[in-house]
């Protein structure tokens, strides 16, 4: 295969996930040289670290009790808004119910009404008929 001079050759190197690497070395290695450079003796620093770490410690625990009572709270508060759509639901459909419930009573009724209208004009239609068969009947025939 040949070459052309123009071709530009690229080359992508990954470093990924070595930053994290190269930041623990840098924290250890800080950390040795702050206890070797430390203005109070061993045992002093050693209380010092001591004391703060248990400063952090309850720190963290008030932080904890904090955050789990500000998730109670939440849930108390979803808990309540749960609770009151549930029951506007409930109630809008009970309200669609009663109205369904009433339409297909007026529409039960219109059926009766314009049953008995078209029985009464069809009563009307006979009487009619008859009337006229009657009247038919009583001409002289020619």
């Amino acid at each position: 295969m040949a070459r052309h001079e123009d071709e530009e050759i690229v080359y992508v190197r990954d470093d990924s996930g070595s930053g994290v690497k190269w930041f623990l070395a840098g924290a250890a290695l800080g950390g040795a040289l702050a206890l070797l450079f430390a203005p109070h003796s061993g045992e002093h620093t050693r209380r010092m670290i001591r004391r703060k770490a248990e400063d952090l410690r309850e720190l963290a625990e008030d932080g904890l009790d904090d955050l789990g009572e500000r998730y109670e709270e939440g849930m108390d508060r979803v808990r309540e808004e749960a609770g009151r759509v549930k029951e506007a639901v409930r109630d809008r459909v009970d309200d669609v119910r009663e109205r369904a419930s009433d339409a297909a009573g007026a529409m039960r009724g219109a059926g009766h009404t314009a049953r008995e209208e078209l029985e009464r004009r069809l009563a009307d239609a006979r009487v009619r008929r008859r009337a006229a068969a009657i009247a038919d009947d009583e001409e002289p025939a020619i």
